[in-house]
C-alpha cells in the first residue's frame, strides 16, 4: 500500500480546513490499521509521513508533475521488491478496508484497479507493474481522470464512488452521507462547528452524491 501524503498541517492549509490537520492524522492511523489487518502487505509514504505514523517514506521529487511524482513512487515500492502497489491519498475519509481487500483481490487476478472520487478524480489505483508508464498519459487533477482511465484501462475494476475531502464544503457532503463513523465523525462535525462560529452566515452544505464499484500468483512478492 502507497500513501501518497503532505503533513497533516500542511494538507489542512491547503484545503482551507479550520483544525483540519486532526482529521487527516486520523485519517492515516485508521488507514494503516487496516493495511495491519491485510495479509502479506505493507505500508509505505511517499512524501511527507503523517504525524503519529513510523512506516518507511521516501520523498517525492521536486517540481515533478503529479504523473511524475505518482511514478517515482512506484518504482520506489518496486526497488523494494513489491510488484502489487495500490495508491491512496489522505483525502478519502470514507475509505475502508473492503475497498483495500477488494482492489488487492483485482490485482491478483491481473485487472487494474480505480477507486472513482465524486468529484472526477480518483481516490484509489492499482495497476500492474507492466502498465505503470500508461499513468504517464493521464491529464491528472482534472474531470478527465475518470474517462481517461477507462480508455486506456477497459477491463479494469472499478469501486465504488466515494465522497473526498478536498474542499471546506466537502465536510458537509461527508456528513450528510453518513457513512463515516467514530473519531473521524466527530473531528468532521467538529471542523464544520469552527468554521461556523468563525463565519456565522455561512450555511453548511446538504448536497448528497453517491454511488457504487486486481495480481499475480500467489508466490509473488507481498503486496504493498
Amino acid at each position: 500500500m502507497l500513501l501518497f501524503a503532505r503533513s497533516c498541517l500542511e494538507e489542512a492549509r491547503l484545503k482551507g480546513l479550520p483544525s483540519g490537520a486532526s482529521i487527516f492524522a486520523t485519517a492515516a492511523e485508521q488507514l494503516s490499521q487496516e493495511v495491519a489487518k491485510l495479509p502479506d502487505t505493507d505500508l509505505l509514504v511517499s512524501g511527507a509521513c503523517p504525524e503519529g505514523l513510523s512506516v518507511p517514506s521516501f520523498a517525492q521529487p521536486q517540481r515533478a508533475s503529479f504523473a511524475g511524482r505518482l511514478l517515482h513512487g512506484l518504482l520506489k515500492a518496486q526497488e523494494r521488491g513489491y510488484q502489487r502497489v495500490v495508491v491512496v491519498g489522505l483525502d478519502s475519509p470514507e475509505l475502508s478496508g473492503i475497498h483495500l481487500q477488494r482492489a488487492f483481490a483485482s490485482l491478483r487476478q491481473g485487472r487494474a484497479v480505480f477507486g472513482p472520487a465524486t468529484h472526477g478524480g480518483a481516490y484509489l489505483l492499482g495497476v500492474g507493474a507492466k502498465d505503470w508508464q500508461h499513468l504517464s498519459q493521464v491529464t491528472w487533477q482534472t474531470d478527465a481522470v475518470q474517462e481517461q482511465l477507462s480508455i486506456l484501462f477497459p477491463d479494469a475494476c472499478w469501486l465504488e464512488a466515494l465522497q473526498e475531502l478536498n474542499h471546506l464544503a466537502d465536510v458537509s457532503k461527508l456528513l450528510s452521507r453518513k457513512r463515516i463513523g467514530g473519531q473521524l465523525w466527530q473531528l468532521l462535525w467538529r471542523c464544520l462547528g469552527t468554521v461556523s462560529f468563525l463565519l456565522p452566515s455561512q450555511k453548511p452544505c446538504r448536497n448528497e452524491l453517491a454511488l457504487g464499484f486486481h495480481n499475480h500468483p500467489s508466490h509473488a512478492p507481498p503486496s504493498l
